[in-house]
């Protein structure tokens, strides 16, 4: 039987076998950073406004700070962080 596909896979394969090939990556890389972006502005008052949401928003928040993290160290000093 084969391996059941994750999201990993997903990304990977819309990242390499696009037919608009770099556009491709420039706009998933792009995708990522505004919502990253989006997600690190994220306030308290949102936080607290958010309490029955499914998906909570300080984790967002946190994901969106280390996200943008991590991309400024790969495109600043080509590391990955």
């Amino acid at each position: 039987m084969a391996k059941r596909k994750n999201t990993n896979d997903l990304v990977k394969h819309l990242m390499d076998y696009s037919k608009t090939g770099a556009i491709a990556q420039i706009a998933i890389i792009e995708a990522i950073t505004r919502y990253a972006k989006e997600c690190a502005a994220v306030t308290d008052q949102d936080i607290e406004d958010n309490s029955r949401s499914m998906i909570s928003y300080e984790a967002l928040r946190s994901w969106g700070v280390e996200t943008q993290e991590r991309m400024t160290l790969f495109f600043d000093k080509n590391e990955l962080g």
